[in-house]
């Protein structure tokens, strides 16, 4: 068991492992790990359904205090993309692309979704908890008409029956060296080298707006650098709708 996270369950079945972990009684842990075979209403940003069947994927949420201020979520969102993307290619020996800012790629479909939350303290400006929620699709499944030109598995794409414990276990190792050093830059290093969107053209929804930009960079912090009517903008927070070819 990885020496940072001493806390770790794993259940048949749960509604989200997300929404069970920011309930009040695990305050009690510094950090905890949980995971399950199944989810029956997993979900990602903006309250999207993630399809968690049985035995097919890793469905893992883990609660931690972190000390660091609030304006790191975007940050801390990237890191965990990479720490997972690291992992995973440590199996497949192929590069996985990433889209900004939770999502990660094979052949230009969605295997993995990343979805951090939290409960912020305002008196310390910094976080109470940080709950960060993992999903996979690992093996060969069936996605419903809605998704099957969207999603994939990794098996499917690539062959490779993945060892579901040896990944686990690199992805706590990895989380834990980097909750040693938050000031790292290396894990946004590999966040940027893995994003399919720099110098893309795309579609982009922001919370006053519906834009088309060009994306120029991504920086540490985790942000977008767009370049909009013949200027260069910082996005923190948007949903990227469409990327054009």
């Amino acid at each position: 068991m990885n020496n940072y996270f001493k806390h770790l369950e794993i259940v048949d079945s749960i509604d989200s492992t997300n929404k069970e972990l920011k309930k009040d009684q695990y305050n009690l842990y510094d950090n905890y790990v949980l995971i399950a075979k199944e989810q029956t209403n997993g979900h990602g940003r903006l309250t999207r359904t993630f399809v968690s069947n049985k035995d097919v994927g890793l469905y893992m949420s883990i609660r931690i205090k972190p000390n660091i201020e609030i304006d790191r979520l975007n940050n801390i969102t990237c890191v965990i993309c990479a720490i997972v993307c690291k992992s995973l290619e440590k199996q497949l020996n192929i590069p996985i692309d990433i889209k900004w800012v939770n999502d990660l790629y094979i052949n230009s479909l969605k295997v993995a979704g990343i979805l951090v939350e939290s409960k912020i303290n305002f008196n310390t400006n910094k976080f109470d908890y940080l709950v960060i929620g993992i999903g996979i699709n690992l093996y060969n499944q069936e996605f419903d008409e809605s998704l099957k030109n969207i999603a994939s598995s990794i098996e499917k794409e690539t062959g490779v029956k993945l060892d579901k414990n040896l990944l686990i276990e690199d992805i706590l190792n990895e989380l834990s060296s980097y909750l040693k050093d938050y000031n790292s830059f290396e894990y946004m290093k590999y966040y940027i080298s893995r994003s399919f969107i720099i110098g893309k053209k795309i579609k982009l929804q922001t919370s006053l707006e519906l834009i088309d930009c060009e994306v120029i960079d991504i920086n540490y912090s985790g942000e977008l650098i767009v370049k909009y009517q013949n200027s260069l903008k910082t996005i923190n927070s948007a949903e990227i709708i469409k990327t054009y070819i």
